[in-house]
């Protein structure tokens, strides 16, 4: 009891420091960054093409659990029940995992773990991929979707119905080549899957990748209203559209800035539905695209705990932590 008592009080602490620095946001164009644009201009290297003709993804892919969202290990718990819940998180292309307090992966993990419904949470890097978009998206995406299916389920021994994950840009490619894989060999499918800014169809070629039986439910956060980087298409069971009418999202002078929002929008939902505000974070049904599923309310709430079918909009201020406001177009 003490302990759930303290951490709801560290919630809440969290809240009210990241609301005072919220009042500061002028030239603040995201609250949390992703380390993609430091990554592309410092770390951006020459594709060594011997690591792709034979890829094997264990060499590239490493692996960081915790279960309290501040400490970090490389090793996997032990003595861990196949059915306990568990958290995947999965950065987009040239990321540079940085688990410090500012980083968004860092941020969101320890919010969704403070909410006692995961035993643990797995952070998934590939950063020294940073090199040939096409590439990493195609076959080599392919070859670490499969990887990571054969680790959950085999290193780790869990069921895919009691994993949940959240992902952001090109990671979304990723889980969906985990889930076909995990189709393929009938071993089940993922519990949710978080889709944040999911990797436009431009650079996707097509409407291929992560979709709606990727997971019994996705829900989708979308940023990119124009398809500049990021999709603007239904692709979840859920959608939530913010600013949809704004080229470039409030508080933003760019399309990565754009392209970065929704795992401040996802992040700012979770911190309200831990604290319980029903009132907050609620978007209202519309029909911003036309390929959009029959929505199952007039309104419905965004954050870890969204479900449902359907596409709701909301309009947001340009300071975290946004204050959406329903609106039905």
């Amino acid at each position: 009891m003490k302990e759930k008592m303290f951490r709801k009080f560290s919630i809440l602490i969290i809240f009210v420091i990241q609301n005072v620095m919220a009042k500061e946001c002028v030239n603040q164009e995201v609250y949390l960054n992703t380390n993609a644009e430091k990554s592309r201009n410092n770390v951006h290297r020459r594709c060594d093409r011997s690591d792709f003709f034979n890829f094997d993804a264990s060499k590239h892919v490493v692996f960081y659990y915790t279960k309290d969202g501040k400490n970090y290990s490389k090793s996997p718990p032990t003595h861990c029940d196949k059915g306990e819940k568990v958290l995947l998180g999965i950065h987009g292309f040239c990321d540079e995992v940085d688990l410090k307090e500012k980083y968004w992966m860092y941020a969101l993990m320890k919010v969704l773990l403070s909410t006692d419904e995961y035993k643990y949470g797995v952070i998934i890097s590939y950063t020294d991929l940073c090199c040939n978009f096409l590439l990493v998206r195609g076959r080599i995406g392919r070859s670490i979707g499969d990887y990571l299916s054969n680790h959950i389920t085999g290193t780790l021994g869990l069921r895919p119905s009691s994993v949940d994950a959240f992902a952001h840009s090109l990671g979304n490619r990723f889980l969906s080549y985990m889930a076909d894989d995990l189709r393929r060999n009938n071993k089940g499918q993922l519990n949710k899957i978080f889709a944040l800014c999911i990797g436009s169809p431009i650079l996707d070629l097509g409407l291929t990748g992560l979709h709606g039986d990727d997971a019994r439910t996705v829900v989708n956060f979308i940023s990119d209203n124009y398809n500049l980087i990021g999709s603007n298409q239904p692709r979840g069971d859920v959608n939530f559209y913010t600013n949809p009418h704004d080229r470039i999202q409030p508080g933003c002078t760019s399309s990565d800035c754009n392209h970065e929002m929704c795992i401040n929008f996802f992040l700012a939902s979770s911190l309200q539905s831990i604290r319980n505000d029903k009132d907050k974070f609620i978007y209202g049904k519309c029909n911003p695209n036309r390929n959009c599923p029959a929505a199952d309310s007039s309104h419905k709430k965004a954050g870890p705990y969204a479900s449902g079918r359907g596409c709701f909009c909301a309009e947001t201020s340009a300071c975290f932590p946004y204050w959406p406001k329903p609106t039905s177009s």
